[in-house]
């Protein structure tokens, strides 16, 4: 209960899990401070069994864990069930990851082959992701006074 902000930028996926990074970053908050993530996450309605499938671990060092696999709402309530209030999961999806595909795309053209064919292989990746169901959140949420 010392800290007054916890902060996670594209990091909590990797945890195990990201329920108990939850719980830690609650148990070192002091009271009333705040949380704030960015993470990914899947759309709502989405088939995990498909999306697990389909995310190729591995790419650029990178690894969810599966257990990590869940939408806004199951987000929302391991907040909760944590002891956080004013939680708020807001998918920004549409103003980052679509956005970050057409700068990738328009950087890969004005490369060398080698840079280029990176950038292009990177702006994939996302596609994929955006097609399996993945989507971009902003996470905040605050530890009650009390």
């Amino acid at each position: 209960a010392s800290f007054d902000r916890v902060i996670g930028i594209e990091c909590v996926m990797h945890f195990d899990t990201r329920k108990k990074f939850l719980e830690e970053a609650f148990r070192v908050l002091a009271p009333g401070g705040g949380l704030g993530l960015a993470d990914l996450i899947i759309r709502k309605g989405m088939d995990i069994e498909k999306v697990m499938a389909g995310v190729k671990m591995g790419e650029y060092g990178q690894h969810v864990v599966p257990a990590n696999i869940h939408d806004q709402d199951v987000y929302g309530e391991h907040l909760r069930e944590c002891g956080f209030e004013s939680v708020r999961v807001e998918s920004i999806t549409d103003r980052t990851i679509h956005p970050l595909i057409r700068h990738l795309e328009s950087v890969a053209s004005r490369k060398d082959a080698g840079e280029g064919l990176d950038r292009r292989r990177t702006a994939d990746i996302y596609r994929r992701y955006l097609t399996l169901g993945m989507e971009y959140v902003l996470v905040s949420a605050r530890k009650p006074l009390t």
